[in-house]
């Protein structure tokens, strides 16, 4: 296209090398951007400089242009300060760079500075600005951009950020612009632009920023109904009976009436989720599903299409130079879980196999959860919670408090698959309740979502879910558990800080570094998980088995102690407790014949009930002989089983539920057959030494 500036009556090209002369119009003067024509002749300079402000006694930053043409009051041509009344269509910066490159993808920026620093991390692209800050982005003259890529780059402040969404719809009805902007970080500097240096412990670089460059529809905003409508922002959620949709840009369900009163300032012609409903092509679903694949429907068998709410994470590929780095920049991930784990390297090996299973195999649902637990508070755990949750991305993980994880209503539970919570331990009122809830979030795939005033509705996801506590027993879990791998931090943080009191440095610097996580990734996804790992049974640790013996009633321990050196593999309810009885009588009789034995009494207040929470502690189940009969009446009177009783296997479950020869029972019953090892159990658990 043929392109030339447009000027005022009263504004022309400079004619000579004379406007140099007003560089010296302050005394602080700090540099000066040119603005030319098409032929590459000066139009615009602007000046930046500081004065001082009298008030405050502060050095300020101002900006001055000057423009060449004929003065109001004499009508002579000279050098002016300011625009000389130019209010529109004013020239946008670097015009012969556009015209030079009309096909390079352009950066437009707020200030001139930030243009020409854009220029140099981005060889690539052709970078622009506008005269006098966000305030006149209205005010220029954009045809050079007319049906081009511009990304857009505000300064890091609300006005900036604001201003530019509202320049993105201009350029896009306008001037027909392929629009993205950059989604600057709030944890940069207030008012940082690109050419101000990136804090070095933000890890950030130019273009991980420019990555974060996005259509101006999915930045949050409720004034553009029409739009919303046409980019069918809104899925509507059939099981809801129309009252829930799902916001396909903040990623969550909101309730009609939410959505009609966020659109109301909008002035929109007719309530907005009628508008949304309208159209021929309305989003609907039948519920929302999390499946860790590329695909926004997902259909699930029996339900029909559901929308898929995971967002896709990607990590950029090492090359082999980077490949060669990944050893000595892992470091202090391996230092913080070599402390974590007390340099167990049977734990730190399933910790590892966790996170690689969970990468490689998304479709496997690991049915447990990671419980890490210690005496002392700031050891490392929350650093290990912060790298799991980049790791899968934080769109797609949530942190909670222990409220949020165990509330009845849990609208987070349709948007993720990775849960953390740093301060785990439940208690009364209502604990057994508790447990129950986070044992179904950890182990099943469909979930209930509630929501006030609307029908419960099924969600189907997997959950990978990673606790830290510091209390003692943060889990009323029993023996027999299949649902949680513990782990208990020896180490204080005291004594560590005291032999090294910058050993934790390196660890924060990992964690806010976006490229060392990138090559975690590619290191999990080539980790060799152990072959000893299962996605359905954790390993027993024996601070799980403290954790156990610590949630057991002193009458519940007991019994087991009991139980352990004296009963049968199976017992009868009715057997077990007249032998406990029988036991402490003779042990009492015992200890008054014997000055030197004592027995304390501690089954004196023993019941039924108080077996049966053994039984349950212990994971006990049904005694099944081969053939389904679940009851044992093939012994004499010896045994006291008058009738058919009930009887319930508390070790190697798997041997006896499989036996079909009933003299093996008797003998076993009477003291002449041992079951083999505990290696035959149904649930194979085993010591991480």
């Amino acid at each position: 296209m043929t392109f030339k500036v447009t000027l005022p009556i009263n504004v022309f090209p400079f004619p000579d090398e004379n406007w140099k002369k007003e560089n010296n119009l302050f005394k602080l003067n700090d540099g000066y951007w040119i603005y030319r024509n098409e032929e590459g002749i000066p139009i615009v300079v602007v000046y930046k400089y500081w004065k001082n402000n009298k008030r405050t006694g502060l050095e300020e930053k101002q900006y001055q242009q000057i423009v060449y043409g004929k003065d109001q009051d004499t009508d002579k041509l000279k050098y002016i300060r300011g625009l000389n009344g130019w209010k529109d269509h004013r020239p946008i910066f670097n015009i012969p760079g556009l015209i030079k490159n009309p096909t390079a993808p352009v950066i437009l920026t707020e200030g001139e500075k930030a243009a020409e620093a854009a220029a140099k991390y981005f060889p690539d692209h052709v970078t622009t600005a506008f005269i006098n800050g966000i305030n006149s982005r209205f005010k220029q003259d954009y045809q050079l951009l007319q049906n081009r890529e511009v990304i857009l780059w505000p300064d890091n402040d609300e006005a900036g950020k604001d201003g530019f969404l509202t320049l993105a719809e201009h350029l896009e009805e306008e001037f027909r612009c392929s629009v993205s902007v950059v989604d600057v970080p709030e944890d940069l500097p207030n008012k940082w632009d690109i050419a101000d240096p990136i804090p070095e412990e933000l890890h950030y670089t130019p273009q991980t920023l420019l990555n974060l460059a996005k259509n101006p529809d999915e930045f949050i905003r409720y004034t553009r109904l029409d739009r919303d409508v046409i980019n069918r922002r809104w899925v509507a959620i059939e099981r809801s009976n129309g009252k829930q949709f799902f916001d396909r840009y903040e990623r969550d369900v909101k309730h009609k009436e939410t959505i009609n009163l966020l659109y109301e300032a909008s002035n929109p012609k007719k309530m907005p989720t009628k508008q949304i409903m309208s159209i021929p092509n309305a989003f609907k679903v039948k519920t929302t599903a999390f499946r860790r694949a590329d695909k926004q429907i997902v259909n699930i068998e029996g339900v029909g299409q559901c929308l898929n709410t995971y967002v896709p994470v990607n990590f950029a590929p090492l090359t082999a130079a980077e490949e060669a780095e990944t050893d000595s920049i892992l470091e202090p991930y391996h230092k913080l879980t070599n402390l974590v784990f007390n340099q167990n390297k049977v734990v730190e090996t399933w910790w590892n196999s966790t996170l690689a299973h969970d990468k490689q195999k998304p479709h496997e649902n690991r049915t447990w959860a990671w419980l890490l637990r210690s005496d002392s508070y700031g050891i490392g755990k929350s650093l290990l919670l912060t790298i799991v949750r980049l790791l899968n991305g934080q769109h797609n993980s949530k942190h909670l408090e222990q409220t949020e994880l165990l509330d009845r209503f849990r609208p987070w539970i349709q948007s993720t698959d990775t849960i953390t919570c740093g301060e785990i331990e439940i208690t009364e009122p209502y604990k057994k309740a508790k447990a129950n809830r986070l044992q179904e979030l950890i182990s099943e795939e469909t979930h209930s979502v509630e929501e006030k005033m609307v029908n419960p509705r099924q969600h189907f996801g997997m959950f990978r879910i990673y606790l830290a506590s510091n209390a003692k027993n943060p889990i009323p879990f029993q023996k027999g558990d299949r649902r949680y791998f513990v782990n208990s931090t020896d180490s204080r943080r005291e004594d560590i800080l005291k032999d090294d009191p910058a050993f934790f440095a390196p660890m924060f610097k990992f964690i806010k570094n976006p490229n060392a996580i990138r090559h975690l990734h590619h290191w999990l996804m080539n980790y060799k998980i152990s072959k000893d790992f299962s996605i359905s049974e954790p390993l027993l640790t024996s601070d799980k088995q403290l954790i156990i013996k610590g949630n057991l009633s002193k009458l519940t321990y007991d019994i087991d102690s009991y139980c352990q050196g004296y009963a049968a593999d199976f017992v009868n309810k009715e057997m077990l407790l007249d032998e406990i009885r029988r036991w402490e009588n003779k042990e009492l009789i015992k200890s008054q014949k014997h000055e030197d034995y004592h027995h304390e009494r501690k089954f004196s207040k023993i019941e039924f009930k108080d077996i049966d929470d053994w039984l349950l502690s212990v994971g006990a189940v049904p005694l099944q002989t081969k053939g389904g009969t679940k009851t044992l009446d093939i012994w004499n009177k010896n045994f006291n089983t008058k009738g058919k009783k009930r009887w319930w296997v508390w070790k190697n479950k798997e041997f006896w539920n499989n036996q079909t020869d009933k003299k093996k029972f008797t003998e076993h019953l009477e003291g002449n057959l041992k079951a083999p090892s505990g290696e035959l159990f149904q649930f194979k658990q085993k010591e991480a030494v």
